[in-house]
């Protein structure tokens, strides 16, 4: 993790820098990037997401991902 730059600042860049110019609202945006998108791909690839997306599913009693 770069918590000197973490990757919504660099999105929020990104929004800045787009035909659109508007601003980066976590939240809202967030939900509309990830709306069609596969997160098990990001889960898989990334071992930190991983983790953490299994600490909450083993928090709500859930089967965690393999």
């Amino acid at each position: 993790m770069n918590h000197q730059k973490p990757p919504s600042c660099w999105i929020k860049e990104i929004f800045s820098l787009g035909s659109r110019k508007k601003d980066y609202n976590k939240p809202i945006d967030g939900k509309a990037i990830l709306k069609k998108e596969d997160l098990m791909i990001a889960i898989q690839a990334c071992p930190e997401l991983k983790d953490f997306v299994n600490q909450i599913i083993s928090l709500c009693g859930g089967t965690e991902i393999s």
